[in-house]
């Protein structure tokens, strides 16, 4: 195979996240170069790029020749398979790496034919990449630990949460009704890999395929019914908005303002006829900060929020504005924005 090192330094940046950590399963540990396509797998996400180059050609690449590559000179490299070694060569410069056979490199590639749908890269990238933020960690409900990505009534809703905030977006999408639960791995691996044209997404009961010009990525999905997360989202009778970016920049600099043992002391939103206060207390450390409103509450109302969660919420947006609508301390606060379907329910907590 000879291809020039900026092709191959990019698929290996895209592939190489992919590969399993443990020592199971040695054919995995490299990507394996199989006519004209590249693949990297672990035991729940398999991920493929086309490379031309390869046509023909079939072995695999050990992980411990990465970094060789990625330090070559730019120009043409030569990478051959002999002897269960591979030889990789420029004009100057030659190696060689113990490899697999390309038959260990054994992974799942489901056969789904049911429930096949289209939809824009880049739309459903934005709306994961906005919602991936509420997954809950490893540990958690096991439905929670990914996005749910729901189509019905000409619309595809995208949402995730832990159960302390939840994230919902949504985009246009015609077909049937459809609903799948997408582990956070793949949902991260979907957001970095740049995707600019349409998704074609073919999923069963238990498996879903993303598939586009250039990658195709074979996942598990998280069986089980997910929450019902439009009910929490009620009418709320307190509403004003402000700048998203200085709340945000606010938000931040008082999570960094408490005595060590304080550091996950709430951050308490003040609101009043003057405006919004972002306000912390942590230890012998007080911040308090003033952002104007653009509409002003009748009654004064203070509420605490867990800074990390707060700030993360508040980020997930890319407007200019956001808007807030409220009940009282004890009740979730609803995060909004007048040019984007995102929206996002915080939950409070004691201060």
């Amino acid at each position: 195979m000879k291809v020039f090192k900026h092709e191959l330094v990019a698929a290996l940046k895209n592939l190489k996240t992919v590969i399993p950590k443990g020592q199971n399963l040695p054919g995995l540990h490299g990507i394996l170069v199989d006519d004209g396509v590249l693949t990297a797998s672990n035991t729940e996400l398999t991920m493929q790029m086309t490379l031309a180059a390869s046509k023909g050609e079939r072995f695999i690449i050990p992980e411990n020749a990465f970094a060789l590559i990625e330090n070559l000179p730019e120009g043409e490299i030569t990478i051959t398979e002999e002897d269960s070694r591979i030889r990789i060569s420029t004009s100057k410069i030659k190696n060689q790496f113990p490899t697999y056979p390309a038959d260990e490199f054994i992974y799942a590639k489901p056969l789904v034919s049911v429930n096949k749908t289209n939809v824009s890269g880049p739309e459903l990238i934005k709306a994961l990449r906005r919602v991936e933020f509420a997954c809950a960690s490893e540990g958690s409900k096991p439905v929670l630990c990914g996005v749910c990505i729901k189509r019905h009534s000409g619309s595809m809703d995208v949402v995730a949460t832990d159960a302390h905030v939840l994230a919902w977006d949504q985009l246009k999408s015609d077909g049937d009704d459809m609903e799948i639960i997408v582990p956070q791995e793949a949902v991260k691996k979907l957001i970095s890999m740049g995707i600019d044209d349409d998704i074609d997404l073919n999923h069963d009961e238990h498996h879903a395929i993303f598939h586009t010009d250039k990658y195709t990525i074979y996942t598990r999905l998280i069986n089980g019914p997910y929450l019902d997360y439009k009910r929490p989202f009620t009418e709320q009778p307190v509403h004003t908005y402000a700048d998203r970016k200085d709340m945000l920049a606010a938000v931040q600099r008082a999570k960094m303002c408490a005595d060590k043992e304080f550091q996950n002391s709430p951050i308490t939103l003040a609101f009043s006829g003057e405006g919004m206060a972002i306000q912390k207390v942590g230890g012998d450390v007080i911040y308090d900060e003033k952002i104007p409103t653009g509409m002003d509450v009748e009654e004064d109302i203070s509420i605490g929020f867990d800074g990390t969660i707060l700030a993360s919420a508040v980020k997930a947006f890319d407007s200019d504005e956001l808007t807030m609508s409220m009940t009282s301390p004890a009740y979730p606060m609803i995060l909004g924005a007048e040019t984007s379907d995102m929206r996002v329910l915080v939950l409070p907590v004691r201060r």
